[in-house]
């Protein structure tokens, strides 16, 4: 039996712009930053 995947919507700070981008609450902040940012 699979569990729910659970998620955040989160407010980055990059480089000067402000981005939310929902992620996985297993993604962590370096997987965000490279695969949601592109930073």
């Amino acid at each position: 039996m699979s569990q729910p995947h659970h998620t955040s919507d989160v407010t980055l700070n990059v480089d000067g712009r402000q981005q939310t981008v929902t992620v996985d609450h297993r993604v962590t902040l370096l997987d965000a930053l490279r695969e949601r940012l592109d930073a």
